[in-house]
């Protein structure tokens, strides 16, 4: 349940459902996270026709102070190898700098690649995760 709810903090920040990157204070969401933290979440446009996109939460670097310290750190996207699989999975459960334990608490990951990398967690496809469709037409029912 905590795994849910700290999903609609971050994702509740988002002010538009447009190509958008809002900065985040992720000290709100938990004490875990310092103020400083470099996090992003928001949406990017799937195309001009629709006003459906796609969600995406982004980690600067732990040792980023700045924005422009960002080019000095690798960006690895994390895309779900499913189909219809939110990326949320891997950055509360998996590889993320905040973890979801088996109690339902977040703690920090002593593991994370965000100590290596900067993480850009993206949900694929629209209508999954905290993607948004307009039209349940949007959603793809295919690979292709």
């Amino acid at each position: 349940m905590k795994y849910i709810i700290a999903i609609i903090l971050v994702c509740s920040y988002v002010q538009a459902l447009h190509t958008s990157c809002n900065k985040l204070d992720a000290s709100k969401f938990t004490p875990l996270h310092k103020p400083e933290d470099l996090v992003y979440s928001g949406y990017l446009d799937v195309n001009d026709s629709t006003e459906s996109v796609l969600a995406f939460l982004f980690y600067g670097h732990q040792s980023a102070k700045t924005v422009e310290e960002l080019k000095n750190y690798p960006t690895m996207i994390y895309l779900n190898g499913l189909i219809s699989e939110t990326s949320q999975i891997g950055n509360f459960l998996e590889i993320g700098p905040i973890r979801i334990n088996l109690n339902g608490e977040m703690e920090k990951n002593l593991n994370t690649w965000n100590s290596k990398f900067n993480l850009l967690f993206v949900d694929l496809e629209i209508g999954t995760g905290y993607s948004y469709h307009e039209f349940p037409a949007d959603i793809p029912i295919n690979a292709d």
